[in-house]
């Protein structure tokens, strides 16, 4: 895990210059995007859409948590976000297999109830 760590924040000057700018791009986004999404929560009536709609949220949340941790990263590389980088590209790491598997399970059930609508 140390490896893809060092790959997600890294140490060099030309690897730290990318993922400030990067970050600082993308970290107001995800940041305002995530705060929307739990702010104003609009619940879908299924709990089909329910399902998606936390995994969307669980997905912006660590996008917003990597790339706020990659723009300090960037700037100071201080010794206690150490810590927090390897829980942040954990927490990166569950986000996209999860919003992946959700996204996987509600395509199959999406072509099962195509395929088997009777018209």
């Amino acid at each position: 895990m140390k490896r893809g760590v060092d790959r997600l924040f890294p140490r060099s000057a030309f690897g730290r210059i990318v993922l400030g700018l990067a970050s600082f791009f993308c970290a107001p986004f995800f940041c305002l995007t995530a705060i929307k999404f739990i702010v104003v929560r609009k619940w879908p009536d299924d709990w089909l859409g329910w399902l998606y709609y936390l995994l969307v949220e669980e997905l912006l949340l660590a996008l917003a948590t990597y790339f706020t941790c990659g723009l300090i990263w960037a700037v100071a590389m201080p010794r206690w976000l150490e810590k927090l980088k390897e829980a942040s590209a954990k927490r990166l790491g569950f986000a996209i297999r999860l919003y992946l598997w959700g996204f996987c399970v509600l395509a199959g059930v999406v072509v099962i109830v195509v395929l088997t609508r009777r018209t």
